[in-house]
């Protein structure tokens, strides 16, 4: 299924910016 590939890519993208954003608020913090 190609929808299971997008969805991993996805996924992916979205763990990355969620990442981003907590090493952001860790450095705001500290």
């Amino acid at each position: 299924m190609p929808v299971t590939g997008l969805n991993i890519a996805f996924t992916i993208l979205a763990l990355e910016s969620w990442f981003l954003a907590l090493k952001k608020i860790l450095c705001t913090i500290y």
